[in-house]
């Protein structure tokens, strides 16, 4: 297991998606605009629909997520986050597929 805190440092976007969730500003640096995100099964793309999605997560599930190992494998970024919240199965690890491009998250896929 790799300490988060500081694999994350490396990765200023990812950092961004775990631990500034509301700020808007810091969502349109970390992501592409044309962004594509998949959980539950459902696509987001672009940067209104994924902050559309976040808002609705937050506010639906009332959740905390807390990266607890990462693994780095060619382009892709593995992160494991313990998710607790307001939801059937909490607490639960997922798995937060990152793929980064010039500094920045151009798709994202979450997995139970």
């Amino acid at each position: 297991m790799i300490t988060p805190s500081l694999t994350l440092e490396r990765f200023k976007a990812i950092k961004t998606y775990f631990y500034e969730n509301d700020s808007t500003d810091a969502y349109k640096e970390a992501f592409n605009e044309d962004v594509v995100v998949i959980d539950d099964m459902k696509q987001y793309t672009g940067i209104n629909e994924i902050l559309a999605w976040r808002r609705e997560a937050y506010r639906r599930y009332s959740h905390t997520t807390t990266p607890i190992q990462v693994d780095i494998s060619g382009d892709k970024i593995t992160v494991i986050a313990l998710v607790v919240g307001n939801f059937s199965g909490s607490p639960i690890n997922l798995q937060f597929e990152f793929y980064i491009q010039n500094e920045k998250i151009i798709k994202l896929e979450i997995k139970a």
